[in-house]
């Protein structure tokens, strides 16, 4: 990490944990910079507050994604029709 930029390491680097997978989820993106915003699950005090920034070359790598059961998108975002029962009302008068 450099000022919350991913650095990438060649796939033969000893410092890649095969073994050890982490999720992270993508945010926004810089077409100028051609890099993905993305929000990491360590706090505010890791990278930039909390996010960093991923080239594009990285995800369009098949060997760095695992792509079958990784890489999901949203489609469209729907407003909800009216207002969520509160947690009151959910513990005392199920339905």
């Amino acid at each position: 990490m450099n000022n919350g930029f991913l650095v990438e390491h060649l796939l033969d680097d000893r410092l890649i944990d095969r073994d050890a997978f982490h999720t992270v989820v993508l945010v926004g993106y810089d077409r100028r910079s051609r890099h993905f915003i993305a929000r990491n699950s360590w706090g505010p005090h890791w990278a930039d507050n909390g996010y960093f920034y991923m080239p594009y070359d990285f995800i369009y790598n098949r060997l760095r994604v695992n792509y079958r059961n990784d890489l999901w998108t949203i489609l469209q975002i729907q407003p909800r029709s009216k207002t969520l029962p509160s947690v009151l009302r959910l513990v005392a008068y199920p339905s």
